[in-house]
């Protein structure tokens, strides 16, 4: 939601989905991506690379703009037992088509990661610059440094006309600017579903709002009909969003 769809990330495996929402051949970009992760070679094995900007894992990367002065940077890898994100099929549905580039294996998929670097900008101040910057550092002075958090919280939506989902804030810390729910489906299992895809479908939501300080957001209804079409009102603040 916070790129528009004209947005290209191809270099970091990023492409907007083109036509349907579907993770098979009929996905225009399904079949982009599909191919940076998995390129068919003569040798067996899969060989790919990509850029992967900051601001797109660290939050304070889209909202501070200035140098950073003598601060070590580190990144660190967790690995888990977590092979689903990995592209994976059997033979059954190599042999359907819809799955093109995907070949049948019968262990699961081992990366090895070959080449791995970290970049960051290289600032060389003036030196007019430069001696009221070590006038800072030297008095101490503090830096604000602004950044927006962001959040994810999942639940299993219950079977009922209406449920309520407490959200914990720590106070006076956190303040929300944006709360974005999104419903999904059936999502996560393998390859042949689309974990960057949401759906209503079935679910007919007619509201949603949320209550803080005691305060509702938005004050009215937003009184949808999925199935007469008529969620112009949600659209129109996901537009606002953008």
């Amino acid at each position: 939601m916070t790129k528009s769809r004209n947005y290209n990330g191809d270099s970091w495996f990023w492409v907007p989905d083109r036509g349907t929402a579907a993770a098979n051949a009929t996905n225009e970009s399904w079949r982009i991506r599909n191919v940076f992760t998995n390129p068919q070679v003569d040798d067996g094995v899969w060989y790919f690379s990509a850029i992967l900007p900051l601001s797109a894992i660290f939050s304070f990367c889209n909202e501070y703009q200035k140098a950073i002065y003598g601060m070590q940077h580190k990144i660190s890898l967790t690995g888990t037992n977590n092979t689903s994100a990995l592209l994976r099929t059997n033979a059954a549905i190599d042999a359907s088509g819809n799955y093109p580039a995907l070949v049948a294996l019968a262990n699961d998929i081992v990366v090895n990661i070959t080449t791995l670097k970290w970049v960051m900008r290289d600032v060389r101040p003036s030196l007019i610059k430069e001696k009221e910057v070590l006038s800072i550092i030297e008095d101490k002075k503090p830096v604000q440094l602004a950044f927006l958090n962001m959040r994810l919280e999942s639940i299993n939506v219950p079977t009922a006309t209406l449920f309520i989902w407490n959200l914990q804030l720590a106070s006076g810390v956190e303040r929300p600017r944006f709360i974005i729910v999104g419903f999904q489906t059936g999502k996560g299992a393998d390859q042949t579903t689309n974990n960057a895809s949401f759906d209503l479908n079935g679910l007919n939501v007619t509201d949603a709002y949320i209550v803080l300080n005691n305060t509702r957001y938005p004050y009215s209804n937003f009184g949808t009909n999925y199935a007469t079409k008529a969620y112009t009102k949600c659209y129109h603040e996901y537009l606002i969003f953008l």
